[in-house]
């Protein structure tokens, strides 16, 4: 999951980010053993993380703003 391949699973939406993969031994990889070398389970590129951190950002303000405190996107409360 570390690359884009034609088994790479990664949908966003509004409310979520589904990543993984499609190959029933990428499960193998987590733990490693015999020839078989540990490899990280996610390694979010640059774009990947901006996406993410955007989306939990964006649902944080929400929640926030719906309790009565409003917060711009800088972090600052108002």
């Amino acid at each position: 999951m570390t690359g884009q391949t034609p088994d790479t699973v990664y949908q966003k939406s509004k409310d979520q980010i589904v990543i993984g993969t499609s190959l029933a031994r990428a499960r193998y990889h987590q733990t490693g053993g015999g020839r078989l070398p540990q490899r990280k389970v996610i390694d979010f590129s640059d774009a990947q993380r901006r996406d993410l951190t955007k989306t939990i950002q964006k649902s944080l303000v929400k929640l926030v703003r719906r309790h009565g405190i409003y917060v711009d996107y800088s972090g600052d409360v108002i």
